[in-house]
This record gives C-alpha cells, structure tokens and sequence, in this order.
C-alpha cells in the first residue's frame, strides 16, 4: 500500500499557518482526522525546556495552528511531551511549556497543556520486542493522537522524527532504561517501532522549517534553515522522505 507525504515550502514561522491549513487541505481537511467532541492529543517533540530559536523542539507556532484546526474541525487539543532526565511532574511540564513557548501557543489556540504527569502499565499486543511498557496516561485517554515532531539529526540514531517522537510516550526518566536493554542501533530501533505502532498517530506533522543538524538533537546540535513542513498519515513514510532530504542512508 502506498502512503502520500505532503512538503509544503515554508521559509518562517510567521508562515506556518497557513503552509499547514493549504496542506491539511489537500489531505482532505481536518474533518478527515477529527470528529466532533474528539480529544486529540498534541504530543509535540519537547527535547529540553528551551526557547524556539535553538531548534531543540518542535516550534509552538506549528503546535499552534494545528490546535487551531483540531478546534475548527470539533475537536479538543491537549499538548504533551514527556521530557528524557526529568522526574515527571508538574512544575517540570509547567517549566517546559513556558520556556519553549508551547504556554502561549495554548493560549491563542485555545488548546489545553497535560499537567497529568501519571503513567500505566500496558500490553503492546502488536510489539516484536515491547510486550508491555508504561506509557503516560495522556496517550491512553486521548481519542486519537497526531504526532508533532521535528526536523533533526541524533547522534545515535542518525535522525529523529515521526517514529522518533514516540520514545516520549515512556514517562522521562523510565527511558534510560530502554538505552540499557536495547543498546545497538537494530534494538533501540524496534523498540521505536513498537512505541509508534501502540500510538498510531492519525497525523504527522514535521517542523522542518528550521531544523537541527551535527550533533543532535539537543544542545550540541546546530539549528540550520531548511524551509519545509512535511506532512502524512503514516510515520515510517514521512521519515523515509525526511532522512532523504537530510541526506541520511535510511536503506
């Protein structure tokens, strides 16, 4: 089966709204992703409590205007990420929110920020390694869940998007865990591919306009204009054409 991911030219952020309403309309408008009374969550790349300008985290101006639609089409958006390193708690989310601009973001959007920093236990019926794994109860609530990632490389990884941005499911410090039971680049990339199987975004949003290059994907990397947002329905297929934009070896 054949999967379409959308790149839309977009030079700033200034731009971004209306790049990704000409975009979700050509995949059919947001009616196709959201019905009426749904909660759909947000889950944003949210690295680092930092500010836009390093490329750290996918920018509050794409997380806002997709709250934006997700409003228009009926729906509710929460936003939320689960931070590596940190304990899971709500003075971090609330300092995370504020200091990478996903806070104002909320608010012009109408959107509500997860302050619920609880985790369950659950079963990964589908997982070729993950059998079951503790996964923040944002995800296990929400009606449906679109994926906000970023544009970046990643020192072990070679990049980090779509399928990437499903390690922050697992609550902030249960993650290290993960690096420890699955430490070669094949492991840790099934593991991811478990992760996004159990999310199953109906929507993937990748900020690219400006994304990260060199030793990413946090503070070592450098941000480097590239102009683009992509967009699909299927994780794996916009990553696939990411890492050929970047110039990764994805095969």
């Amino acid at each position: 089966m054949g999967y379409q991911v959308f790149a839309v030219p977009c030079a700033d952020y200034a731009g971004a709204e209306a790049a990704l309403r000409e975009a979700v309309g050509c995949m059919g408008g947001m009616e196709r992703f959201v019905r009426p009374g749904e909660r759909i969550l947000l889950k944003a790349n949210l690295l680092r409590p930092a500010p836009p300008e390093t490329a750290s985290c996918t920018h509050p101006a794409v997380v806002e205007a997709i709250a934006k639609l997700v409003a228009e089409a009926g729906g509710t958006a929460l936003i939320t990420d689960s931070p590596g390193g940190y304990v899971q708690k709500e003075s971090v989310l609330r300092n995370l929110y504020e200091k990478t601009g996903i806070a104002q973001a909320a608010q012009n959007s109408g959107a509500e920020l997860c302050m619920d920093p609880s985790a369950r236990l659950v079963d990964l019926p589908q997982g070729r390694v993950l059998r079951q794994a503790e996964i923040i109860a944002p995800v296990l609530d929400s009606d449906g869940i679109f994926d906000l990632c970023k544009m970046k490389t990643h020192v072990f990884m070679g990049m980090t998007g779509a399928v990437k941005n499903s390690f922050g499911i697992i609550p902030g410090l249960t993650k290290v865990g993960f690096h420890g039971s699955h430490p070669s680049q094949a492991q840790f990339a099934q593991v991811l591919l478990d992760l996004i199987g159990f999310m199953a975004p109906r929507l993937c949003v990748m900020d690219g306009i400006l994304a990260m290059e060199g030793e990413g994907p946090g503070s070592s990397g450098t941000p480097r204009s590239v102009g683009l947002l992509l967009l699909s329905d299927n994780p794996l297929a916009l990553d696939v054409i990411a890492g050929e934009i970047m110039g990764c070896l994805l095969y």
